[in-house]
């Protein structure tokens, strides 16, 4: 039985002919090919390769096409702290609380991060096919001011109250 066919069984509420193990080698990777973190992470063929070796050595049944967090800051125009002994973490917000009343997406094509990504998730593909499921990320748009922005969201108005103030457990 495939990765792809022990997770798809067990979605359906069959038995696998075991269970499914997924272990997230997002950093270890670096440590497999005797990397930096951030040497690591700079190249989307360190990632393929640090998430196939592990998966040969664990025997983990899914694979993880994204990287750390602090990229999708990086796709906003911030920039990522890389530290030795831990992941990497967001730097200073790059953004002000009145430029996200007219905040665009960012570009797919001209962010370096998020092109990374693409080829960590092209690049593991052509080398697992679809035998391995491949799992991916994504920063919610509400979520994105707090974890990332460290702002608080844009609250729609209230239509009952009229105000654009957070929800009180978000205060």
């Amino acid at each position: 039985m495939t990765s792809a066919e022990r997770i798809g069984t067990t979605l359906s509420h069959q038995e696998p002919d075991r269970v499914p193990f997924m272990l997230p080698t997002i950093l270890q990777g670096a440590r497999e090919l005797e990397l930096s973190i951030e040497a690591y992470f700079s190249s989307a063929e360190h990632v393929v390769e640090g998430q196939l070796r592990l998966q040969e050595k664990l025997g983990h049944d899914a694979l993880f096409g994204f990287m750390y967090a602090a990229q999708e800051i990086e796709a906003w125009g911030g920039e990522t702290v890389f530290i030795d002994s831990g992941p990497p973490n967001a730097g200073e917000p790059p953004l002000e609380r009145a430029q996200l009343d007219d905040l665009q997406p960012p570009d797919l094509e001209a962010s370096p991060a998020l092109q990374r990504v693409l080829r960590i998730t092209e690049g593991l593909r052509a080398r697992v096919g679809d035998d391995v499921p491949i799992l991916g990320v994504a920063i919610s748009p509400l979520s994105l001011p707090v974890l990332q922005l460290r702002t608080r969201p844009c609250w729609p108005r209230s239509t009952r109250t009229g105000s654009t103030s957070a929800p009180t457990a978000f205060t």
